[in-house]
Order: C-alpha cells, then sequence, then structure tokens
C-alpha cells in the first residue's frame, strides 16, 4: 500500500502479530473507529491470551524479561517453549527469553526486509493462503507428538468442529475459544 519500510519497522516493532499489520493497513486508509480497531484487535489475537494463561506459572518466577516475554508470546515461541527442553546445565529462564527474542528480532527483520525485496521484485501472492493453516497445522502435530494425554485437544477439536457447522466461519473461533476456557476452568481438576 504504499507505507515503506520505515513504516514496516515501526509497525513490527509495536504491532507483533502478522494479522495486525496487515489489518492496520487497512485502518491506516479506511476510517475505522478505535473501537472497531480494539474489538478486532481483541478478537484476532485473542488465543496469545490463552497462551499467556498456560505459561504464566513458568513466568511468575522470572524478573522483569517476563514483561517482554509476555508481550513476545507468539505462535511460533509458543511451540517451542512448549516442545524444547533446554540442556540440563542451561538457565530455563534465558532459553525462554532468547527464543522469545530470537523470534521477535527475526519478525522485525523479515518485515523490513520483506518491504525491501517487494519494492525490488513486484510478485503475485496468489496462491500463499496456505502458509498459515500449514504452521498451525505444524504446531499442533508437534505438540500432538509431544503430550502425554489428548482430552483436552480432542475436546477442544470437537468443540471448534461443532460451533463452526453451528455459528459458521465468522464467530466459531472466539465462541470456541471461551467455550474451551469455560470447560477447562470448571473441569480443571480433572484435566490436571
Amino acid at each position: 500500500s504504499g507505507f515503506g519500510a520505515l513504516w514496516a519497522f515501526i509497525m513490527s516493532i509495536f504491532i507483533y502479530s502478522g494479522v495486525m499489520q496487515f489489518l492496520a493497513i487497512s485502518f491506516f486508509c479506511g476510517s475505522f473507529g478505535l473501537l472497531n480497531i480494539f474489538i478486532t484487535t481483541l478478537m484476532l489475537n485473542s488465543r496469545q491470551s490463552i497462551y499467556t494463561l498456560i505459561m504464566l506459572p513458568k513466568y511468575k518466577k522470572m524478573d522483569f524479561k517476563r514483561f517482554l516475554n509476555i508481550f513476545w508470546l507468539t505462535d511460533e515461541t509458543f511451540a517451542i517453549i512448549q516442545t524444547k527442553i533446554p540442556n540440563k546445565d542451561s538457565n530455563p529462564d534465558l532459553f525462554v527469553f532468547f527464543v522469545s527474542l530470537f523470534n521477535y528480532l527475526a519478525w522485525i527483520f523479515g518485515c523490513v526486509f520483506g518491504t525491501f525485496i517487494n519494492d525490488i521484485f513486484k510478485f503475485s501472492k496468489d496462491g500463499l493462503e496456505f502458509i498459515m493453516p500449514a504452521i498451525f497445522i505444524v504446531i499442533f502435530l508437534d505438540q500432538w507428538k509431544n503430550a502425554k494425554e489428548h482430552i483436552t485437544t480432542i475436546i477442544g477439536i470437537f468443540i471448534s468442529i461443532f460451533f463452526l457447522f453451528t455459528i459458521g466461519t465468522k464467530y466459531f473461533l472466539i465462541v470456541s475459544i471461551i467455550t474451551c476456557i469455560l470447560i477447562f476452568t470448571i473441569f480443571r481438576n480433572r484435566f490436571e
């Protein structure tokens, strides 16, 4: 949309969400109200809140780094932290911190570099829609492989499918997330 590398750099520092960066361009070009921007951001990135709740016991023990780690918690970072165990001789807090930092810096670099590449080589992005679902499938399979129990995952899948077919694609994700949170909170002792 003609915003350039400086905008990509600034946005990638403060907006650590690919979906929100794409939507931010729409917000900048259009006339969206602040309330619409807030609600859209909250809905689209609600899964990071789930990740943060899962990671809180690990983050509570950390010093100031926990605030950075919470901001830096993305799908990819969460998957690495949950599935990869650091060396027994290394500091687990520093492992989480540096994985999170590396992913964040790679994000900033990728956004800026991508803008330069797009300015040099104009190419069609048609057909690249498979990338995000593919990432989620790989993360899901890796976590499935490393998990001891699968009951919560199976419940989450059935709830998502149920709401997908009953209320449609527009709101099924947020309704599924809220339903899973309620079920897992109510039956927490049983699932633990």
